[in-house]
């Protein structure tokens, strides 16, 4: 039994040792939050880009390039169909 009670005392005196150290530090806010060498990313900004197309036609009349919707010429007023 006397040999359990050393063992014991031991674990005991070990654990105070380890508190009384933890004690010692100081506390966690002392050390900041950690700074690390790399720059802030940049902000990000969201592009949309919309492609159309329009198809056109030339003219038969002037040969100028109008959009095939249209029923008439924008340049000379000629019928396209």
């Amino acid at each position: 039994m006397t040999k359990d009670l050393r063992q014991a005392g031991r674990l005991v005196q070990a654990m105070n040792t380890a508190i009384a150290h933890v004690r010692a530090m100081p506390p966690a806010s002392a050390y900041g939050p950690p700074s690390v060498g790399y720059p802030p990313p940049p902000p990000s900004q969201l592009q949309i880009i919309v492609e159309r197309q329009v198809v056109v036609m030339h003219c038969k009349y002037c040969q100028s390039l109008t959009p095939a919707d249209l029923s008439a010429c924008k340049s000379c007023g000629g019928q396209l169909r």
